[in-house]
């Protein structure tokens, strides 16, 4: 007999509440130091993709004033590996090493203008502010938000007062987590004895940025324009003191407001020619801003130097010549810092008829399993030196569902605090343009160094990739990438490859607008729900810097993220993962 189309089927009954859980002690933390935490197996079952990590951040300089904030895919930079256990801690359910660098490519790839928009509200980001671009910046920016920017306060009308830490705000964080234990199904953690967290904190100085438009090491069509000395005339070469200059606000788009202008009272900084960027100014000294105003009559943002200073040495400063802060290359930055305080995962409990539960317990009790299939992922890296052109390595993974590999070039130089937060001689991703380098005068409006050094990739003169797989190559011929190396144009067979891998990884490609600044390499196992079996399996790595030209530049590590298909058992009241 058929089913009447007004009867109910059988269903079960859920509610939902959110439990706030907190880190142990309920400490503050600072970079370096490891957070813990523990869900009790009261918390029965939860919503794995509705939980989310809540904490503040707030950022100190140490004695340096100059504006700065977390990288702009938020507060899960700090998060630099993650560990979840049962609640006995002796099964180790899933490990990411370098979980931020996972979150940076899927931020980077799986975006759009919304997502990055709530993103940038909810998780301690910043997003593209159009009106901080200049009238010379085409391409968009994540760092030079000033009005919205949660790091820090906004000031405006005349500043003499030196900037200090006391400037810099604490930001509320709310991100979710990026792990298969808290994936898209309903997670039973009464039968894992409960779970218990850990997570790494990233160093300071490689999640601290400073703004790219006091930065002459990214953009500089964004950095501020030097207008006039304050009676209308360039900075000639003389040898007379000056301590009184204009910014123009309209090249710079600062609305004659001192809230648009990116420096600060106490900052250093100096000139620089801004098409050829490593061509600087030849006053006496550095220089030390002492007061910031509007001019009444023109408008113009006027700056006050704690120091008069001379230009005798040339060249003659004028419209041309961009401000960059010489904050973060002084050297003074060893106090950096930042402190997460008030650590809560807020887990979206989910509470079943009971009768639902007691059977669930009761098949454990009997002998029967209960298995859950978990998305996750591994890092197997690699690393080789700079002069390594002919790059061959093997991946042993134990996954026997592996859906994809992708492959993260990083930089492997240690570089000074003050360099990595400024970018300084961090590796150049372009353009490639001749041999001119920093000094062209065209595709200036482009990153020309990377300020995520560690958890970003980087091409650097690759060529070519390719993989073998059991003795077989795949695909079949070498996939170029020599058309992204001299940045003329993409190489689309590269970027087919890497769509199918993200996607098989679990990371919608909407955008590749990040090919050049997260430089990534992608090998699918299968389409769709295709899987590999890697175990016993040779999976050898073939990546070639065969173009003269283009010679790598860096020492390199090599994060190489296996996403995967990983099994949770449970039976007789014990846990055990199946790889």
């Amino acid at each position: 007999m058929s089913k009447s189309y007004w009867e109910s089927d059988n269903i079960i009954r859920i509610g939902e509440t959110q439990v706030s859980i907190p880190s142990e002690h309920g400490l503050s933390y600072n970079s370096g130091q490891k957070i813990s935490l523990m869900v009790p197996p009261s918390v029965k079952m939860i919503s794995g993709k509705d939980c989310y990590l809540e904490f503040n951040v707030k950022i100190a300089g140490g004695a340096v004033p100059t504006k700065l904030q977390l990288d702009p895919m938020g507060g899960s930079c700090v998060l630099r590996n993650l560990r979840i256990y049962d609640g006995t801690r002796s099964t180790l359910l899933e490990e990411i090493v370098d979980y931020n660098a996972v979150v940076a490519m899927k931020y980077d790839y799986d975006a759009d203008d919304s997502l990055r928009q709530s993103r940038a509200l909810v998780e301690g980001g910043t997003a593209y502010a159009s009106r901080f671009r200049g009238n010379n910046g085409t391409s968009e920016s994540h760092l030079t938000e000033l009005h919205q920017n949660p790091y820090f306060v906004e000031k405006s009308g005349t500043q003499t007062v030196d900037w200090t830490d006391g400037d810099h705000t604490e930001a509320k964080c709310c991100v979710p987590i990026h792990a298969g234990v808290f994936g898209d199904r309903i997670f039973p953690v009464m039968m894992t004895n409960g779970l218990y967290m850990e997570f790494d904190l990233a160093p300071a100085q490689q999640v601290i940025k400073q703004l790219d438009s006091v930065n002459r090491n990214v953009r500089t069509p964004r950095n501020v324009f030097f207008e006039s000395l304050t009676n209308g005339a360039v900075w000639d070469v003389v040898g007379t003191n000056r301590d009184v200059f204009w910014v123009s606000q309209t090249e710079n788009e600062l609305g004659g407001d001192v809230s648009n202008f990116p420096f600060c009272v106490g900052e250093t900084f100096r000139f620089a020619k801004y098409k050829q960027p490593n061509d600087l100014d030849g006053m006496s000294g550095e220089m030390k801003i002492s007061r910031i105003e509007t001019d009444a009559g023109s408008g113009n943002i006027q700056v006050t130097l704690e120091t008069a200073v001379n230009n005798a040495a040339g060249p003659e400063i004028d419209a041309e010549w961009i401000m960059y802060s010489t904050a973060m290359e002084a050297g003074a930055t060893t106090t950096l810092q930042y402190t997460v305080s008030d650590f809560n995962l807020i887990a979206h409990e989910i509470h079943l008829d009971p009768s639902y539960e007691a059977g669930m317990l009761a098949k454990a009790r009997e002998g029967k399993s209960i298995e859950l299939d978990i998305y996750s992922v591994t890092n197997h890296k690699h690393s080789t030196l700079a002069s390594d052109t002919q790059v061959t390595y093997n991946i042993h993974s134990n996954n026997s569902r592996a859906k994809s590999l992708v492959i993260m070039p990083t930089d492997a130089t240690t570089y000074g605090v003050g360099a990595q937060v400024a970018g300084l001689g961090t590796y150049q991703i372009g353009p490639f343009d001749g041999g001119q380098g920093a000094n062209s005068t065209d595709l200036m409006d482009t990153s020309l160094t990377s300020m995520r050094s560690g958890y970003s990739g980087m091409i650097d003169g690759l060529t070519s990739t390719q993989f073998m797989m059991g003795g077989v190559l795949v695909p079949s011929r070498p996939v170029q990438t020599k058309k992204m190396v001299t940045k003329q144009s993409v190489d689309a067979f590269h970027l087919f490859e890497l769509e199918k891998a993200l996607a098989q990884a679990g990371i919608a490609p909407r955008s590749f607008a990040a090919m050049q600044t997260n430089f990534l390499v992608g090998r699918a196992f299968g389409l769709q729900n295709g899987v590999a079996d890697l175990r016993n399996k040779d999976l050898q790595v073939l990546l070639r810097y065969e173009d003269l030209s283009f010679q790598p530049t860096k020492n390199k590590i090599y994060n190489n993220f296996v996403f995967h298909i990983r099994k949770l058992i449970i039976r007789n009241g014990t846990v055990a993962i199946e790889y």
